[in-house]
């Protein structure tokens, strides 16, 4: 997804304090989201992050699918990098980013594992 926003456009153009805990590395990694609730519309979306954190990650998908506030149950899939999460977790989307008209920049955090 890269290209979808320019240098010049309005959003790239304001800087925001950071507010990031923890460093992030730049890793694409495959995850499998789906909401914790029942949803009239109910979905899972298999991803690919374009940062990940100790306690977070950020992913594109489709602006209409995701709130902020919303829980997702978060299955990392298929990766054998040693910095890579090994486990399911309960993620809360806490930012939800206008990055194009047919995306939009999902941030979660990471709040607990889910045992099986």
């Amino acid at each position: 997804h890269t290209g979808i926003e320019s240098a010049g456009s309005p959003t790239a153009a304001r800087p925001q304090a950071e507010r990031r805990r923890g460093l992030r590395q730049a890793l694409q990694l495959k995850i499998l989201v789906r909401p914790c609730a029942a949803l009239p519309n109910d979905f899972e979306e298999m991803c690919t992050t374009l940062n990940i954190a100790r306690d977070g990650f950020y992913f594109l998908s489709s602006p209409e699918l995701y709130r902020r506030g919303m829980q997702l149950n978060v299955t990392w899939l298929y990766s054998s990098l040693p910095e890579s999460p090994r486990s399911n977790y309960v993620g809360k989307i806490v930012r939800v980013d206008a990055v194009s008209r047919n995306f939009s920049g999902i941030a979660v955090q990471l709040v607990q594992p889910i045992v099986s």
